[in-house]
């Protein structure tokens, strides 16, 4: 007996031997009524799964840091970014802001300027003291002076002697989005924002390397009320038109590195794990098809933010249990990068309590639960196996839509965009106002 492998003790039990258990079980009910999850995302998800459901070898035998990296480009580690946005409305207090987060554990930081906010050097370096870009990731947000912006940096960087080779950080040009969400570029035609694009990557190449000038910004559908299919194919059929543009300026293999996305998380939360693993997976093979030659340029940067759209007003502490399980499934998933909005502000300015409270979340992730540990955790379980299949099928199918409708801008021309976000949306609020979804709050 001692020498009785644990397994031989349990014989092993065949897919019709589970059926058939289950149908006793129910007592004559119907199994897909019953126990079946009819997704919006379009397809349904089975109570139990086996090997035999993920017997997808391309797939299930991919390890970590492997093209076509569905278990990540990490290697050694899950490690992530902590993230801090901040809108700059006062330089001085922006700045002292910016310092305390990052004293605090905050390890990337985003720039928000409404409006042209920096006028010259000297303010641009006044709102840069004291902060070492070699040390921390920068991000700028800004429609209206994206490429003073930009200069200001560099010239910063220069005369303060940084290593331009450890800069990191992003622009967020993404005039697809940008028009999607405002209804324009803000100068011009689409034609015109392309070509400012291209200008700045051509002075970035050549003074900060490793920064990323292109976003996809994803996360604008699912605040909406689009599904996660609907997120992921609208968010590679924006990054398609902006390769196949700017491929005939820059070589795709440079090019897809300038390219970053910046995706929504909602409290799914194993089909939210499964959505960033799918997300490198299509990226990788949409790439694939450019011809892209040096597999590491296919290693795709993905940030992700808590939602806005799932957020309750009336019982707003119940909103730090939804962004903690949310930042979960990020970081499962594998991201690069995570932002957790704070539990007010949905309906109020942040204070420095929420804005703590929302830093510290990530940081016991990480510290204490030690979710950077382990390289893709998820791998190997059935169902986010699945899951995972489930959406890269489903999302090429919609992508593939797009694509023969004259791709995304056209689309969004047309009104189709608009229209198909509005009627997922109507499913899900009905859904909530049937009770089929539970929201509370």
């Amino acid at each position: 007996m001692a020498n009785t492998k644990l397994f031989e003790e349990f014989p092993p039990i065949s897919t019709k031997e589970w059926r058939e258990k289950i149908d006793k079980d129910l007592k004559g009910a119907d199994l897909e009524k019953k126990l079946v999850w009819k997704t919006i995302e379009g397809f349904n998800v089975q109570p139990y799964y086996r090997l035999e459901d993920i017997d997808n070898e391309a797939i299930t035998n991919i390890n970590p840091n492997q093209y076509p990296y569905l278990r990540g480009n990490k290697k050694e580690s899950n490690d992530w970014l902590i993230r801090q946005d901040f809108i700059v409305d006062n330089i001085d207090e922006t700045n002292q802001s910016i310092l305390d987060a990052l004293m605090q554990g905050v390890e990337s930081i985003a720039l928000y300027f409404n409006k042209k906010m920096i006028n010259s050097q000297a303010q641009f370096d006044r709102l840069m003291r004291g902060i070492h870009p070699e040390a921390v990731e920068i991000n700028f947000f800004s429609d209206e002076s994206s490429a003073d912006l930009l200069s200001l940096f560099v010239n910063f960087i220069t005369q303060q002697n940084y290593d331009k080779q450890k800069i990191r950080g992003s622009l967020n040009l993404d005039p697809l989005v940008r028009i999607s969400t405002k209804g324009d570029c803000l100068q011009g035609s689409i034609e015109d924002a392309y070509s400012r694009i291209i200008q700045m990557i051509k002075f970035s190449n050549k003074n900060l390397p490793l920064f990323q000038i292109i976003s996809i910004n994803g996360n604008v559908f699912p605040n909406a009320g689009a599904s996660i299919t609907q997120e992921l194919a609208y968010s590679l059929s924006i990054a398609n038109e902006y390769l196949t543009y700017f491929s005939d300026y820059v070589d795709i293999d440079n090019l897809a590195p300038l390219i970053r996305f910046n995706m929504g998380v909602s409290s799914n939360y194993f089909m939210e794990i499964a959505k960033v693993r799918a997300l490198r997976y299509l990226w990788s093979k949409l790439l694939e098809a450019y011809g892209i030659k040096n597999l590491d340029s296919t290693h795709l940067f993905i940030h992700t933010q808590t939602n806005t759209w799932n957020k309750t007003v009336f019982d707003s502490y119940v909103n730090m249990l939804r962004t903690t399980t949310e930042s979960m499934s990020a970081i499962i998933g594998g991201v690069n990068s995570h932002t957790v909005i704070p539990f007010d502000a949905v309906y109020q300015k942040t204070n420095q309590f929420s804005e703590r409270i929302a830093k510290n979340q990530q940081i016991i992730l990480k510290e204490e639960a030690y979710l950077d540990k382990v390289v893709d955790p998820a791998g190997g379980s059935y169902y986010i196996e699945k899951l995972t299949l489930e959406l890269i099928e489903n999302t090429w199918d919609l992508f593939l839509s797009i694509d023969e409708k004259g791709g995304y801008y056209q689309s969004l021309k047309k009104g189709l965009i608009r229209k198909e976000i509005k009627e997922k949306a109507a499913v899900r609020n009905l859904n909530i106002a049937t009770k089929k979804e539970i929201l509370l709050g």
